[in-house]
């Protein structure tokens, strides 16, 4: 879909912890860098997006121009000219950089039908918001963990579904009608 002559792709490496299964990134963007909200204009692209049954967006996308303006075009066009089937994915992919990326989120969420994460970018979110009550003990109890996770499907559009791994734990599901399970 966006050929870059110039530039090689992305590169990224995962080091995963064999005991706690915790897990870092590192990531060269290469030609993802050059993401730009023009690539939608082209008929190629755009005929695509309108049949697209899902766009999947990571918050690594919404860390700087041009490809904060291209995630949100390609949401919007996605929502705006497809069929009512197309659903919004997004994934909160980094703890350390949801403060740099909240906004955009902010403005994506009420849009998403489903969004993913892990329990340390679901505590850092909570901590965002101003839920430091729930989000301090969350680490120590799935019961907050749980209310972590309602409070945030409730911010999701009708219907929507946020799911929230654990490790090795049990994954949590969370719609924003209040159901949650571990």
């Amino acid at each position: 879909l966006l050929k870059q002559v110039e530039k090689n792709t992305g590169i990224c490496g995962v080091l995963v912890d064999s005991k706690n299964r915790d897990r870092t990134l590192s990531m060269v963007r290469g030609a993802a860098a050059e993401l730009d909200p023009k690539w939608l204009e082209k008929s190629s692209v755009s005929c695509l997006v309108n049949e697209a049954s899902m766009v999947y967006i990571t918050s690594f996308v919404l860390t700087s121009q041009p490809r904060i303006a291209a995630a949100e075009a390609l949401a919007k066009s996605a929502l705006r000219n497809s069929t009512s089937r197309t659903r919004l994915c997004l994934n909160l992919s980094s703890a350390g950089l949801l403060w740099r990326v909240k906004d955009s989120l902010l403005q994506l969420l009420p849009e998403c039908s489903f969004l993913f994460g892990n329990c340390g970018e679901l505590r850092a979110f909570a901590a965002l918001m101003g839920w430091t009550a729930i989000a301090a003990t969350a680490s120590e109890s799935d019961l907050d963990q749980l209310e972590l996770i309602k409070r945030l499907a409730a911010m999701l559009k009708p219907g929507g579904m946020a799911v929230i791994t654990a490790g090795a734990e049990p994954t949590m599901v969370a719609t924003g009608d209040g159901y949650a399970q571990c």
